[in-house]
């Protein structure tokens, strides 16, 4: 044995906390792509994080558990569906067609639509 039983629960400790450190850098990505091409509101900010870490991480526990189970066209549906209350409908709309929605690449590529920001939204201040 390499490790005694206080260093395991130390090192069992820091996985956990590099796979939540992780999922929530993946998160703030889908966050930073929604907003290159949406203005969202504070609230919906807030809303879309908490989508995003929810979405990547019951993905990542799909995919450790079943690797055939949970694709990326999987993970796209997911988060279409999970935005659906956060989002507008037009808003949705560029979401879904958007071009830069690649779950497997996680590259962003500006959507030639414009948008008017939310009521609530600051985007114009």
């Amino acid at each position: 044995m390499i490790l005694n039983e206080e260093q395991r629960q130390t090192y069992a400790r820091y996985l956990e906390g590099a796979e939540t450190n992780q999922i929530e850098v993946i998160a703030m990505r889908d966050l930073a792509t929604l907003q290159s091409t949406l203005p969202l509101s504070e609230e919906q900010k807030d809303q879309a994080f908490a989508t995003f870490v929810e979405v990547n991480q019951s993905h990542i526990e799909t995919a450790l558990n079943d690797p055939e189970g949970s694709d990326n066209n999987d993970l796209r549906d997911r988060r279409i569906e999970s935005l659906g209350s956060i989002l507008s409908a037009n808003e949705m709309a560029i979401y879904e067609r958007g071009s830069w929605l690649n779950v497997a690449g996680g590259i962003a590529e500006t959507v030639p639509f414009e948008v008017e920001p939310p009521a609530d939204s600051d985007y114009y201040e």
